[in-house]
């Protein structure tokens, strides 16, 4: 019996912690994508249609470390009238001129550019790993050469075998006149 008692406590206890943690759930607003599922799943809305749903939270970078690291290297070595900025769609520097009004080639995100002091684009840099080997990936890089090319913006590619020195760095921009 007494076993019994302490078993029913032990019950009620998770139980009342568990309806704490439910309570939690439903105020919490943070960024942490484990706790938001379960908010979203827990307290959706019971007529939504489940192929629709969908829940967003704030991803937990902006950019990756290996694209932190080039960032803060360019910036040590780019003259400072220039600017470079990380994560730049095309739509933003790339003016389609075409019959077609959809633009979907112009959703593609380049790592880095840097702009003059009009804000004009000087240089495109990508930042390439091995996933860029494979087949789709290449694929995609040959598309967006190829639309740099045709708005008459160079790229530059950087291997992350390559490393991030900047006296490397520094070489290869050279010959684009940002230094």
């Amino acid at each position: 019996m007494k076993y019994f008692i302490i078993a029913i406590c032990v019950l009620a206890a998770t139980f009342i912690l568990f309806l704490i943690f439910l309570l939690c759930l439903k105020c919490y607003r943070g960024h942490n994508r484990f706790l938001n599922f379960l908010r979203f799943k827990f307290f959706k809305k019971k007529n939504a249609k489940k192929k629709y749903d969908a829940y967003y939270s704030a991803k937990p970078r902006y950019i990756s470390p290996c694209e932190q690291e080039y960032f803060n290297a360019l910036k040590s070595v780019v003259n400072k009238k220039f600017y470079v900025f990380p994560q730049v769609p095309l739509s933003q520097i790339v003016e389609k001129h075409s019959q077609a009004n959809y633009k979907t080639e112009l959703f593609r995100i380049i790592d880095f550019c840097i702009f003059d002091e009009d804000y004009f684009p000087l240089l495109c840099i990508e930042i390439n790993d091995k996933t860029h080997v494979g087949k789709s990936r290449a694929k995609r890089d040959e598309k967006v050469a190829g639309i740099l090319k045709s708005a008459r913006i160079p790229l530059l590619v950087f291997w992350t075998y390559e490393g991030r020195d900047e006296s490397f760095i520094k070489k290869l921009l050279k010959p684009f006149g940002v230094l």
